[in-house]
């Protein structure tokens, strides 16, 4: 039985400059890292919170394009406490949106980023009468029982 998401791996061209981006700008820690059998880096793992990890993986080779019609992963979102906060912590640690702070059709506020590879990123505070939070207090409901 699935109980969780574990975690998210990327492909990245420039390690150094992506584990930058990840902990210095977004806030993530790195955790540790995997090697092959020559010494050489196979997986940086990241995480946030107490139980969320990224992967990032070297040697991505051809540049990223988000094509909107493709099928396949559309973006990734991570959720935050406080998105005006969330924006000027980005701001100052030298990360820029793609898009601003806006009201969602499901009530969150949302903005968008992307990674040095291009990687579509949302960020997301769940307001108390969104669609989320209404979600996940019957889902917590519901296991609490």
């Amino acid at each position: 039985m699935i109980t969780a998401i574990s975690h998210y791996g990327v492909k990245v061209k420039d390690m150094e400059r992506s584990v930058s981006f990840y902990c210095n700008v977004l806030g993530f820690e790195e955790s540790f890292k995997l090697y092959n059998d020559d010494g050489s880096v196979r997986i940086v793992y990241l995480h946030i919170g107490r139980h969320h990890f990224i992967e990032l993986f070297p040697d991505g080779q051809e540049e990223y394009r988000y094509i909107p019609t493709a099928v396949g992963m559309n973006h990734l979102c991570y959720e935050v406490d406080d998105a005006y906060a969330t924006v000027e912590q980005i701001k100052a640690n030298g990360g820029t949106l793609e898009k601003e702070i806006e009201t969602g059709r499901s009530g969150c506020l949302q903005f968008w980023i992307a990674d040095p590879d291009n990687n579509r990123i949302e960020l997301m505070q769940l307001l108390p009468d969104s669609l989320q939070a209404k979600a996940l207090q019957a889902i917590q409901t519901k296991y609490s029982q």
